[in-house]
């Protein structure tokens, strides 16, 4: 299909009833034994006893004049919606031809689009192109029965509608041609893309423009999916705005500042299963202190993506810059969270499935990414670091699964420059399990200074006279660089445990500082060729 073939397919048609008028030309047909032709209802029907070979139901009588600002070389397209019949009966019994004065100027099969179109009831959509050789035309188009066709079934078709389309300067005309030629180009799409909606909010950072930013999104989700801010200034937005279907918002660098009276409230609700993106934006709250959030997913969402976002001073403690819940296959990319004490928190409200946070830069007091659902999830070369005001992070990663199996965790190739707690906090409760972990590739440098704190530290369900595979099962550390002040790696009550590969760096004065702490994990494999520098032991 060419790209304006795919567009009145996937937008146009799916809205047909709002600008369908009816049908363009006269319906006729030829009849042969064993057909008949019913011109009223539009309908051929084909007894079994005959192939039909010959038979054709026609739409003829219609001219080139439906289109306006014509002109011999421009190309237009006839679109035919036809029921009572699947499409793969139809491709082997029918062959639509195209008439001009009499002539067959019908296009090469391979420019033919047949496919079937979804609505209640189902249809079968041809669509078929044609250029026109004048400014003036007589038309006819015909599905006649091929002459291989098979006979043995009755076969009953009808020709629902005729619809004729044209381009002038990169723009669909002539929608909705019929046969009182009362509609010439009552609306207007670009050609080769769905249109995009640009948005028209007041950048003055005093102006609400909710309402009209909900008109927008409202517009772009029926029409293009697309949304688009271009402007220099702050855009202030003073209510929460509703996403109902499938949305992309893009923005250059746009700065958006929320002041939502409602606490525990968001910029973007997402109230829909189908994709949502957001990319190249920044959102801050007017009043620093406001219990108020970015985003939120109310319900179960799929495929989402939020790239190169910026989250500033959300500094209410009882709030982060960004909740993901309900989400799955959903990659988190390119962003930065400036400052508040929460920057992503993941699965406390719902779980989560496919998570990918990656190239992100994190500068949060408290925590960085703070996790309660965790099926494969991957943190990935992300950066946590501290920026003034900010003196340091107390956790950079923690992952709190307190209930259900958790499996398939990947934290690789971070940078992880900021925590005086725990850079990698990761513990069950009750019956939360975790399955096949792997912390690789990262460089750990250790702000902490008291031995309830250290790099990594993980730890399981306490699994005395308990056999393995305990609640954490599978973990693999490997090939990281750590600079520590205290113990390494503390692990406790973790099965199938593996620590190889690791640059182990003491820069704490302590003279009880070791690589490893561990207790009650079963058969460890602690392999001995890690460097241990600076003098500390391995256990």
């Amino acid at each position: 299909m060419t790209p304006f073939e795919e567009y009145f397919t996937d937008k146009i048609l799916t809205n047909r009833s709002d600008f369908w008028g009816g049908p363009i030309g006269t319906p006729a047909g030829q009849a042969v034994t064993g057909v008949t032709i019913t011109n009223g209802s539009k309908t051929m029907t084909i007894s079994s006893s005959v192939t039909g070979s010959g038979a054709y139901l026609s739409r003829g009588n219609f001219n080139t004049t439906i289109f306006p600002d014509r002109t011999g070389g421009d190309e237009v397209w006839f679109r035919l919606l036809i029921s009572d019949m699947n499409l793969g009966v139809f491709q082997q019994n029918f062959a639509v031809s195209l008439f001009s004065g009499g002539t067959n100027v019908t296009p090469i099969a391979s420019s033919i689009v047949s496919r079937t179109f979804s609505a209640n009831p189902a249809f079968i959509e041809v669509i078929v192109p044609y250029t026109l050789q004048a400014n003036t035309e007589s038309m006819e188009l015909r599905l006649t029965v091929r002459s291989d066709a098979q006979s043995g079934t009755n076969r009953t078709i009808t020709w629902s509608e005729l619809n004729a389309f044209n381009k002038t300067d990169g723009y669909t005309v002539a929608i909705d041609k019929v046969e009182t030629g009362l509609r010439n180009s009552e609306y207007m799409y670009t050609f080769f893309e769905r249109s995009s909606v640009m948005s028209k909010a007041v950048d003055n950072n005093s102006t609400d423009n909710a309402p009209r930013i909900q008109d927008e999104i409202d517009n772009a989700i029926q029409n293009g999916g697309e949304l688009i801010f271009l402007q220099k200034n702050a855009i202030r937005v003073n209510a929460a705005l509703t996403v109902n279907g499938p949305l992309a918002i893009k923005g250059k660098n746009t700065q958006f500042r929320i002041s939502n009276p409602n606490p525990n409230k968001e910029l973007f609700t997402i109230t829909t299963s189908d994709r949502f993106e957001c990319r190249s934006i920044a959102i801050s709250p007017v009043d620093t202190n406001a219990q108020i959030t970015s985003f939120r997913f109310t319900v179960a969402n799929y495929d989402s993506i939020i790239d190169s976002v910026s989250f500033k001073d959300f500094l209410h403690t009882n709030t982060s810059a960004l909740f993901l819940d309900n989400v799955n296959d959903f990659v988190l990319q390119n962003c930065k969270f400036l400052g508040g004490p929460t920057a992503l928190a993941i699965g406390h409200v719902a779980p989560t499935n496919n998570v990918t946070v990656r190239r992100c830069r994190f500068e949060s007091a408290f925590d960085g990414i703070y996790a309660k659902s965790a099926n494969n999830l991957i943190i990935a070369e992300n950066i946590f670091r501290i920026a003034p005001p900010l003196t340091h992070s107390n956790r950079n990663i923690i992952l709190d699964l307190a209930s259900g199996t958790h499996e398939n965790v990947k934290i690789c190739d971070n940078q992880l420059l900021s925590f005086i707690q725990y850079s990698v906090r990761i513990f069950t409760s009750n019956s939360g399990l975790l399955r096949n972990l792997a912390i690789t590739g990262n460089y750990f440098k250790d702000l902490s200074g008291s031995g309830f704190s250290g790099p990594i530290r993980i730890t399981g369900i306490d699994s005395t006279n308990l056999p393995a595979p305990l609640s954490i099962d599978g973990v693999l550390i490997q090939a990281n660089q750590i600079l520590n002040k205290q113990a390494a790696c503390q692990i406790n009550d973790v099965s199938n445990l593996n620590i190889n590969g690791n640059n182990i760096i003491k820069t704490g004065t302590s003279s009880g500082v070791v690589a490893y702490a561990l207790l009650r994990c079963p058969d460890p494999k602690v392999l001995s060729t890690d460097n241990l520098i600076s003098g500390q032991s391995a256990t």
